[in-house]
């Protein structure tokens, strides 16, 4: 039979909040919608709700019951990013995940067959809450049958600290100094047949089920308070009064839930690696080595849409016989202090983590796992239109290099109005570097360059009898199989004639040489490649 577990984060909002700001988890501290005074309270913990702080109070009036009211915005690019960091942890536990739309906090596993790893699935949910507690998350875990079963009994176990105070209408009022004691939740329920579930689910009060105000105020009207009195109501009449919401409660409740679980598609970390011949013990090398292979995983994430949440780092030491298996083999976490794009940050931290290790020996290879979250869209404008180029950098590089080999080392081609290929262009020195200005790659087609030899080459005379054509390079290149030209270059009869006859010789390989024939040598030389 199919299993499924619900994982239920409470307060997932005022979770993040907190574990972004460790320092306040023993102060009043409050979700708030706007960081303004009016701005509307939307989660309490526990400190707070002991002062009489409530959601839907303004933050003005929180502060009048306490002035040293913490209050923080989680907003929803925030909260997605730690769904799916959840969603990361609850991948090692079961590969079909169902987030649950109505609460950011709210998951549904897949559990079938896995009785046969854990005979015990209450087992199986206490790993899965110690594992999201080591990652600063409070959690609790049925184990059931159905999504809307599973979902009821979760949010009916709500009692301990997570939630304590959130609670709103009738619900704060029956629970009164029982919710100010904040008595101890659950962790992980195992529910083995399904009465037993839909009798749990049947004693939820339905403010448990983040029904809308409206809702709740109708059915409060017609006395249902629990899931149990919203079954006795008919369907019928239920959808014509009250709309689809409720009428697909009661369907769900009634055990109505036909689709299978809905999962989201996962994308695996990035990976890449590099071989380091030879072996490489320095640092400063290890790092530069490591950049070769971040900026193009930054370039991935960005194309996903994702920012870099965790950098994780392998290391393979040179194999020796002082080294056992185990140890030649390294690994090292890095997390950023928020999801980012600056590989300048992420290389300063990568830096500072092999600054601490003590290498028993050469590297002779380094792997980057990069894991991401969603980004903002601010990240990826600044991504995109950040230079990938330092100008700056590159003429306090060309400093360096005239300093040591002289001011004429650092040269660019211009062009001269001279007649001869050779004669075409010169050198002049260079100053400074500028970025190149390329034509549109649409408007016309990419143009082949051509590299002209500085002094043509000679090439063998050519034989009367050429049995497999015409060998003008290696061998591997082949003979000459398509000749274009000849292109005549003629002049300086005033001093000393040159007649000269170019041709594009493409091998049966695909290179392709710019050769011409010297009429007065009577004579072939190579000038170019055409690439």
């Amino acid at each position: 039979m199919d299993r499924l577990a619900c994982v239920d984060l409470p307060a997932f909002p005022l979770q993040l909040l907190l574990r972004d700001h460790a320092e306040w988890r023993d102060d009043p501290a409050v979700v708030v919608e706007h960081d303004r005074p009016q701005g509307k309270i939307l989660w309490v913990n526990a400190a707070a709700a002991r002062l009489g702080i409530r959601r839907e109070m303004r933050y003005a009036a929180g502060l009048s019951i306490c002035a040293k009211l913490r209050a923080g915005v989680i907003s929803s690019e925030r909260i997605e990013r730690g769904r799916e960091e959840v969603a990361t942890q609850l991948r090692s536990f079961s590969p079909e995940i169902e987030p649950f739309p109505g609460d950011p906090g709210v998951f549904w596993l897949d559990a079938s067959g896995l009785e046969r790893l854990h005979p015990d699935l209450r087992v199986w949910g206490d790993r899965l809450r110690a594992r999201l507690r080591a990652e600063e998350f409070c959690s609790l875990v049925v184990v059931g049958w159905t999504r809307f079963g599973t979902f009821a009994v979760a949010r009916g176990l709500r009692q301990g600290s997570a939630d304590r105070g959130i609670g709103s209408r009738a619900e704060a009022k029956a629970r009164g100094r029982r919710a100010s004691r904040g008595a101890a939740m659950p962790g992980t329920l195992h529910l083995r047949d399904r009465s037993r579930e839909a009798a749990m689910a049947r004693r939820v009060p339905l403010e448990r089920l983040s029904l809308s105000p409206a809702s709740l105020d109708a059915l409060e009207k017609l006395g249902a308070y629990s899931v149990g009195d919203l079954l006795e109501l008919p369907a019928g009449g239920l959808g014509k009064r009250f709309g689809p919401e409720l009428l697909r409660l009661h369907r769900l409740a009634q055990g109505e839930d036909p689709l299978p679980l809905q999962s989201v598609a996962y994308e695996a970390p990035l990976e890449s690696g590099i071989d380091l011949e030879p072996p490489v013990a320095d640092v400063s090398q290890l790092v530069f080595h490591f950049s070769r292979l971040l900026h193009p995983l930054l370039e991935r994430l960005v194309g996903r849409g994702d920012a870099l949440a965790q950098l994780d780092l392998d290391l393979t030491l040179e194999q020796s016989s002082a080294l056992s298996e185990d140890a030649r083999f390294l690994h090292k976490s890095l997390r950023p202090a928020a999801p980012t794009l600056d590989a300048t940050q992420l290389l300063h931290l990568v830096h500072l983590c092999l600054d601490r290790l003590e290498l028993a020996g050469a590297v002779e290879r380094i792997a980057l796992v990069a894991g991401g979250v969603a980004a903002t869209e601010e990240q990826l404008l600044l991504f995109v239109d950040a230079p990938k180029r330092d100008i700056e950098a590159g003429d306090r590089a060309l400093a360096r290099v005239r300093a040591e080999l002289g001011n004429d080392a650092v040269v660019r081609a211009v062009l001269r109005p001279g007649h001869l290929p050779e004669a075409s262009y010169g050198w002049e020195p260079m100053e400074h570097l500028s970025l190149p200005h390329l034509a549109d790659a649409d408007a016309s087609p990419l143009p082949l360059i051509r590299r002209i030899e500085q002094r043509p080459r000679p090439l063998p005379p050519r034989p009367r009898i050429e049995p497999d054509g015409w060998l003008l390079a290696e061998l591997e290149a082949g003979p000459v199989v398509k000749k274009s030209g000849p292109y005549i270059f003629s002049g300086a009869w005033w001093h000393n004639l040159i007649h000269r006859e170019y041709h594009f010789a493409e091998f049966r390989r695909g290179d392709i040489v710019w050769v011409y024939c010297d009429r007065r040598r009577k004579r072939w030389y190579l000038h170019g490649v055409v690439e």
